[in-house]
């Protein structure tokens, strides 16, 4: 998906923007999704969470994209998630930023994330974890150059086990 771009000066809610209502999910995955997606210059704005996902999800990139004012999370992972890419992505409000539930019903084998990158992101404003893992992290995620901001609780927070975890020149600061 090609957005119109973002006005970034008016707060990244101009150009194209997609937004969801009081306990609606904006952009809902809920099948496996293989070939990939892409997202560019695009906002999603309110709504319960912006992007929601409970299947098994590759592919997934999003370059120059605005996540903000969502009642739970910016992005919620409920499956597992595999080569996800975000590229100067800002993650505002919510609850969450990014989070990846523990959800009992789901096996570990197919609740994780796993050779996925943030790349020059923002994260801030959320009332919990800029960023919450609470289920396995089996291969590798890397996170360069973001920015964690302003959460209530942690800036980054995983309960779930990780093999490889990777900061480059991040930077976290709390008001």
């Amino acid at each position: 998906m090609q957005g119109s771009g973002v006005d970034w000066t008016a707060g990244g809610t101009k150009g194209t923007n997609l937004i969801g209502g009081p306990g609606i999910d904006v952009l809902k995955f809920t099948l496996t999704l293989s070939g990939g997606y892409v997202m560019q210059d695009v906002s999603i704005t309110g709504g319960r969470n912006g992007i929601y996902s409970n299947d098994w999800i590759t592919d997934l990139h999003l370059t120059d994209c605005y996540i903000t004012g969502q009642d739970s999370s910016n992005v919620l992972v409920e499956g597992s998630a595999e080569e996800w890419y975000f590229n100067r992505v800002s993650f505002t409000g919510g609850k969450y930023g990014f989070r990846v539930k523990n959800v009992a019903s789901i096996s570990t084998s197919d609740n994780y994330i796993d050779k996925s990158t943030f790349r020059d992101c923002k994260f801030g404003g959320q009332t919990g974890n800029n960023v919450r893992i609470e289920k396995n992290l089996s291969g590798s995620l890397m996170f360069d150059a973001c920015i964690f901001n302003t959460a209530k609780q942690h800036g980054v927070y995983v309960d779930g086990g990780t093999s490889m975890m990777t900061f480059i020149n991040a930077n976290s600061e709390q008001a």
